[in-house]
C-alpha cells in the first residue's frame, strides 16, 4: 500500500490509498473520520429517545439516536453524556458500554462506542443553540415496537443507530 494524499481538518482525514492486487493496482479513497459514540436512552416509562433532524449530507430528516463524535480529550463515555446532554436535553447516571460498531470498514474507520442508559432524567432548561438544524430538531420517544417497526419499514436508516438498537435488543437490555 502507498499513500498518494491526505487531507485533514476538524472533522475528519480523507486519505487515498493505492493498494496492489495480484492482477494490477486498485485505487482505494479511504475516509479517516473520528471515534464516535451512540446512546440507547430510555425513559423511566421504558420510551427510547429519538432525534429527528434534518442532515444535509443526504439533504432528508432523519431519525436517529442522540450521539456525535469524541473529542480529543474526552472518553468514550464521556461523549455519550455531553451529547446525550446536547442534542435531547436529558442526563442520565448509570451509562454502560453494550458494545462497538463500524458505519461501513471497507472505506470508513469510524468505531462507534455504544452506551445504554435507563432511567433518563430531562434537563429543567435546555440552552438554545441558534443554529438552524439544532432549532428544526424534534425530539421523539418511542417504544421499542415502534422502533423495530420503523427499522423493518425502512424509515430508521442511520446504521450506527439500527445497529445499538439490535444490540441492546439481543442482548435483552431493552424489551
Amino acid at each position: 500500500m502507498s499513500k498518494e494524499w491526505e487531507i485533514e481538518d476538524t472533522y475528519l482525514v480523507l486519505k487515498h490509498n493505492l493498494y496492489k492486487k495480484p492482477k494490477g493496482i486498485q485505487y482505494s479513497v479511504i475516509t479517516f473520520c473520528p471515534r464516535g459514540t451512540v446512546v440507547v436512552a430510555l425513559t423511566k416509562k421504558e420510551e427510547l429517545i429519538f432525534i429527528e433532524q434534518f442532515r444535509p449530507a443526504v439533504n432528508k430528516k432523519i431519525i436517529n439516536l442522540p450521539g456525535g463524535r469524541i473529542d480529543k480529550r474526552e472518553s468514550a463515555e464521556e461523549a455519550a453524556k455531553r451529547e446525550l446532554k446536547e442534542e435531547a436535553g436529558f442526563i442520565g447516571d448509570d451509562f454502560k458500554n453494550i458494545g462497538n460498531a463500524f458505519s461501513n470498514p471497507t472505506r470508513v474507520t469510524d468505531k462507534c462506542t455504544i452506551f445504554l442508559v435507563r432511567d433518563v432524567k430531562k434537563l429543567k432548561k435546555k440552552k438554545i443553540n441558534n443554529d438552524l438544524a439544532e432549532r428544526k430538531k424534534k425530539i421523539k420517544f418511542l417504544k421499542i415496537g415502534s422502533v423495530l417497526k420503523l427499522i423493518k419499514q425502512g424509515k430508521i436508516k442511520c446504521m450506527t443507530t439500527i445497529a445499538a438498537i439490535l444490540l441492546a435488543k439481543e442482548k435483552g437490555l431493552i424489551k
